[in-house]
């Protein structure tokens, strides 16, 4: 058996790169912003146990609306495909007849 095997790659625009790292800074901001609320837990009265979780509730919420508008448009600007192989348009052939199985898996039964 063989198998043909290229490699394909997404080369994304400078405005691309930008929504990508906006995409990870909202998200890491957003980690920080839920962590801190947690601090007015330290304070233990009562009143801060309910804006701690009302203000969590909040932060979760704009936290799953914000990523999925983020991340649809990070996807959107991902680039086109680039195909890498060799030269001359010829695939790489692989012999993987005699490939091993993962360690600790069973063979197929025969």
């Amino acid at each position: 058996m063989t198998a043909f095997v290229a490699t394909a790659t997404r080369r994304r625009s400078a405005f691309g790169v930008f929504c990508k790292w906006s995409f990870i800074g909202f998200n890491f901001l957003m980690l920080v912003w839920l962590l801190s609320t947690f601090g007015a837990l330290a304070e233990g009265n009562d009143g801060a146990i309910h804006r701690a979780t009302t203000g969590s509730a909040m932060i979760g919420t704009i936290w799953i609306f914000g990523a999925v508008l983020l991340g649809i448009v990070m996807v959107s600007t991902r680039g086109p495909l680039i195909r890498a192989g060799p030269p001359g348009g010829v695939r790489f052939v692989i012999d993987v007849s005699e490939a091993r199985p993962p360690a600790g898996t069973r063979p197929p039964p025969s």
